[in-house]
């Protein structure tokens, strides 16, 4: 997947439910492993993808840079999307030091 197709996939939709399947669907992969890579019960993350629930901001960023392994920058488009605050590389930076 390019960053050019999840601008694309935003400006189509008014869904962050959306947002999520079709990223999913473009890395194929399975509720299951994303839910393991997020650390989140596969039933939650399906809930989240047919819109019945709307994750927090955390749960978000765990599901755009563990599950789905996004650059920040995308992953910042998807907040700001979805309302949130995007992330500050800076912080991102010395957290992982």
């Amino acid at each position: 997947m390019q960053g050019s197709d999840l601008v694309s996939w935003l400006h189509e939709t008014e869904h962050l439910s959306d947002v999520l399947r079709r990223l999913r669907a473009a890395q194929e992969l399975t509720l299951q492993e994303v839910a393991d890579c997020a650390g989140m019960a596969k039933s939650y993350i399906s809930m989240i993808e047919r819109g019945q629930k709307l994750p927090e901001r955390d749960t978000l960023i765990a599901l755009l840079l563990a599950a789905f392994s996004l650059p920040v920058p995308l992953a910042n488009r998807v907040l700001l999307f979805a309302g949130y605050a995007p992330l500050h590389h800076r912080a991102l930076a010395r957290e992982a030091a």
